[in-house]
């Protein structure tokens, strides 16, 4: 199927009905369904000349009695025309709406059909009915609330019953609301709590059945209304499809969707002139006629975009296996997911079950490694020959490299280091937290932290949690001093640093995070003259970035699949792209962040016909790399310095990606959850420190 350069094939350009899918593009056409589906055998029903003269058509519909109703928009006077067709294209009615008060969108349909040839038009912030003359029987008029068309979008959704859904997504608040429009002398609205939630978390459109519902777990589900029931359909990954290239999704019959996608995926970038999006006819399989291959399990509880691409990616390009993610019932990374924990746990110990692959990122690295739970990648690498330890930060393999194995190879990463906003910051010669602490002490005029990052739980969290855990517990003996003074003194210094009333962003040290050479240099630029960047202070004076890794996958020792786990693994590492390098992460494949540091230092120059423009002096003019507006004031960011990118990349050879245990984890919590108690007045810093050192020290004991 090709589709004209103009347009964007959204769901309202489709629609079935028993016979016939119709489509609108320069034209609208029809294919039939009785034999597989064929768009060579496309039918022109009437072009869009024809049918909307000097306007456009925004959205049409078609009944149970085949009558095509559509909309049709006249910039030039701002007038919206209601028509309707019968099925051998005799005009019945041509109605002018009122004058519109906002400016139409043809990304959502905004007319929809019952089964009494009743039609509703969405219009003025109202919802419009006519009858099967074209009469008009009805006119809610929805809140004032709703009426800003680039706030709120409106859409209005057929069921197979012939009941009409208004559906109101609300860009302020991220939330979404789903109404059915009741029959009557006036239409009403009946909320469906059911379908109303965060919009994130799932997204609408009419099915054959019922409703679909394309949720955020990856399957799509059709949900029937009166019984309040999920059916899952089918899950994109299992389809190859991944679930964000999804432009829409139209059910042709029970057993048949046609998906149409975006072209963003690796396998479909191979040359620059490929099509913007292309069609997917899905057709439900008997498992014993599917194409076999060897599944492989890869244990995710939250995988990341990155991840779910590559996984589509990858099945799409093999011939012998197949990945699919098992979460173990995850849902969101901000509610309880203990039993998806347990769960992982209980597989990983399976003889027959354990998955192949293990998602690593922010789980207990350090346990699984203990357990042997994890195989040593440096046998995969010696067997493979065609990837390299060199090929990646050496010091990342160092840090991943637990009990003499290499449990993990991740694939990206951002940290946390500080920018010296004031020289006095330098007198901190050893750049210890306590000197650094007692250089804020010794100037009235300017704190160690801006106001924002002066709150206790992040101060302890972020900035203390290295300098507790090696000055407040001996690792070699398992014995903890949080009852010391030393201790007391750390948390009444916290608290005074809080107390400040001055709310300037004067501060000797700017905390910022990293996330990629772009987030960087716009940083470097903003710092001025200051362009010293420094770990965080630590107990000894080594700088200490604090590091976030991402997709850090390890093969699993139970796995019954580890050739097809490191086939997966190989792919994922060296050949699977990725888009959030540019933008959200550093990538840990040194050939890549070098090209990054090229990219970013190699000046671009503004042209014309393939012809560089100059300025009146004759030089080139220098394209900015990125710009945005900060405060009202565009800012531009042109080329960095090279050696500025050198740097940078000297600072990453240093960065310790050593894994945080969750029991030193636990330990920070327990501080930062006591230490509460002191910080609004409930109790001393030694009552404190007592009730953290009993707490703390159960827990080393019981882990020793």
């Amino acid at each position: 199927m090709e589709f004209s350069e103009t347009s964007l094939p959204v769901r309202t350009d489709f629609e079935v009905t028993e016979e016939y899918l119709y489509y609108l593009d320069e034209a609208l056409y029809r294919i039939p369904l009785k034999e597989e589906l064929n768009f060579e055998n496309k039918e022109k029903v009437a072009s869009q000349i024809e049918l909307a003269g000097e306007g456009q058509i925004l959205c049409y519909t078609i009944d149970h009695q085949q009558n095509l109703y559509y909309c049709t928009f006249l910039s030039k006077n701002m007038s919206l025309t209601l028509h309707k067709r019968s099925a051998e294209g005799k005009k019945i009615y041509q109605i002018s709406a009122a004058g519109l008060t906002e400016w139409p969108s043809s990304t959502f349909p905004i007319l929809a059909a019952d089964n009494n040839e009743n039609v509703y038009l969405v219009v003025n912030n109202s919802i419009q009915r006519y009858d099967g003359e074209g009469n008009l029987t009805g006119e809610l008029m929805l809140d004032q609330d709703l009426d800003n068309s680039f706030l709120t979008t409106k859409t209005l959704i057929e069921i197979p019953d012939g009941r009409i859904l208004f559906q109101i997504d609300n860009s302020i608040d991220g939330h979404r609301q789903v109404y059915q429009v009741l029959e009557g002398t006036m239409p009403r609205l009946e909320i469906l709590e059911d379908l109303t939630e965060d919009m994130p978390m799932s997204s609408l459109c009419q099915g054959l059945e019922g409703l679909l519902i394309q949720n955020m777990d990856g399957w799509l589900y059709e949900y029937q209304i009166d019984e309040n029931t999920w059916t899952p359909l089918l899950r994109w990954e299992d389809s190859d499809i991944y679930r964000n290239e999804i432009l829409s999704i139209v059910q042709l019959k029970e057993d048949r969707f046609l998906i149409i996608c975006h072209s963003i995926l690796s396998a479909e970038k191979s040359d620059h002139n490929a099509d913007r999006f292309h069609p997917v006819l899905l057709v439900k399989t008997p498992v014993e006629e599917a194409p076999k291959k060897e599944i492989i399990t890869l244990a995710s509880l939250f995988p990341t975009i990155a991840l779910e691409e590559a996984v589509v990616t990858f099945n799409r390009s093999s011939d012998q296996y197949h990945v699919t993610i098992d979460t173990y019932g995850a849902t969101s990374k901000f509610e309880d997911n203990e039993g998806a924990y347990i769960r992982l746990d209980s597989s990983m110990t399976s003889k027959s079950d354990a998955p192949d692959l293990l998602d690593l990122t922010e789980l207990d690295v350090v346990k699984y490694a203990n357990a042997g739970a994890l195989d040593d990648l440096n046998d995969y690498i010696s067997r493979d020959g065609n990837i390299r330890k060199e090929d990646f930060l050496n010091n990342l393999l160092e840090d991943y490299t637990i009990n003499g194995k290499l449990v993990s190879i991740p694939k990206e990463f951002n940290f946390m280091g500080v920018w010296i906003t004031d020289d006095r910051a330098l007198e901190a010669a050893d750049w210890t937290l306590d000197s650094l602490m007692e250089v804020a002490g010794k100037y009235d005029d300017v704190r160690l932290f801006p106001s924002l990052w002066d709150t206790p739980d992040v101060m302890l969290r972020v900035f203390f949690s290295d300098y507790m855990l090696n000055k407040f517990i001996n690792r070699e003996t398992g014995q903890c001093t949080m009852d010391s003074d030393e201790f007391c003194q750390l948390l009444e210094w916290v608290k005074e640093q809080t107390l400040q009333t001055d709310n300037s962003e004067n501060s000797l040290i700017l905390p910022r995070y990293l996330n990629g050479f772009s987030n960087y240099h716009s940083a470097l630029v903003d710092a001025g003259e200051n362009k010293i960047l420094r770990g965080l202070p630590s107990t000894e004076g080594k700088m200490a970035y604090n590091v976030i890794v991402k997709d850090a996958l390890g093969i699993v020792s139970n796995s019954c699949h580890k050739d097809g786990a490191w086939e997966f693994l190989y792919f994922f590492l060296r050949e699977a792209k990725s888009s959030h390098f540019t933008v959200g992460q550093f990538p840990t494949d040194i050939a890549v962040l070098n090209q990054l540091a090229q990219d970013i230092s190699t000046p671009e120059y503004e042209e014309s016909n393939g012809v560089i423009e100059k300025d009146r002096d004759g030089n080139p003019i220098e394209k900015p790399k990125q710009a945005f507006f900060i405060n009202g004031k565009l800012h531009r960011y042109y080329a960095m310095k090279k050696e500025d990118a050198e740097a940078l990349l000297d600072v990453i050879n240093t960065v310790d990606f050593t894994p945080r245990s969750a029991l030193e984890q636990s330990v920070i919590s327990i501080i930062t959850e006591e230490a509460e108690s002191f910080f609004s007045g409930g109790k001393t810093a030694a009552q404190a420190a007592e009730i953290i050192q009993n707490r703390v020290q159960i827990l080393i004991s019981e882990s020793q």
